[in-house]
């Protein structure tokens, strides 16, 4: 996980608003914490492949999705 993410859920009550470049233009700072647990879940292997296209799945954690390469299959 980029250590920028971290650093900004650290300072995310001195944050007046987060402007992301997809998806949802602006989010509340309170989204920021969440979102590296989010993230650090789906690293962990603790939430479920969905399936896609192409060789993708998503994974979705606390309201959050991520498109990802797709899990190699188990032999």
């Amino acid at each position: 996980m980029p250590a920028c993410l971290k650093r900004l859920a650290a300072l995310a009550p001195q944050i007046k608003l987060v402007l992301g470049q997809h998806n949802i233009p602006f989010a509340q700072p309170s989204v920021l914490p969440r979102l590296v647990v989010a993230i650090e879940t789906v690293r962990a292997g603790k939430v479920p492949a969905e399936p896609q296209d192409a060789g993708k799945a998503i994974y979705r954690s606390d309201g959050f999705a991520f498109l990802l390469k797709a899990p190699a299959p188990q032999k």
